[in-house]
């Protein structure tokens, strides 16, 4: 069995509709079952769920794009560091899971304003022993509970003059 969770494809408002009848033709020529689920199947929008990010083109006539974390991935993960704290542990393979998880925060970000609690996460990620919540994580921690949903989106400007900007996903 394969499964892939994202198919997203863009095109102009007058042909959505045929666009997604084809593309769904495709599909089902190659024998591949497509989700019917309605938060899945979505008709074409200007701002959309890819990858657990959000891509809003809603001023791409004005030549900028918007990708940000999804709010329920940000509430998701407030809620999981906040039980660190209200536990006062934090074990390595807990911070492997939410080194993953802020890495692709941040990289949807494109900011540099979660490196360092990244950083000393992959440090605790790295360690065997204990778990214990001190100090420093404490106070990053909280910090980051703090932070995390006031965090702006990126914003990609595509007919600025200067270096062209190169996304892979």
């Amino acid at each position: 069995t394969v499964y892939y969770d994202d198919f997203p494809h863009l095109e102009h408002q007058v042909l959505a509709e045929e666009a997604q009848s084809v593309f769904e033709q495709v599909f089902g020529f190659l024998g591949w079952e497509l989700s019917l689920d309605e938060k899945k199947t979505r008709l074409f929008h200007t701002a959309f769920p890819v990858l657990g990010a959000v891509l809003n083109l809603t001023a791409s006539q004005k030549g900028e794009l918007v990708l940000e974390n999804r709010e329920d991935r940000v509430e998701e993960v407030v809620r999981q560091i906040r039980g660190y704290v209200n536990v006062g542990r934090f074990t390595s393979a807990e911070a492997a899971s939410l080194a993953g998880r802020f890495n692709y925060m941040q990289t949807v970000h494109g900011g540099r304003i979660l490196s360092v609690a990244l950083h000393g996460i992959r440090q605790r990620a790295n360690q065997s022993q204990g778990g214990r919540l001190i100090g420093d994580f404490e106070v990053a921690f909280r910090w980051l509970v703090a932070i995390l949903p006031q965090v702006q989106p990126r914003r990609v400007r595509f007919f600025a003059a200067g270096r062209p900007i190169v996304m892979f996903y």
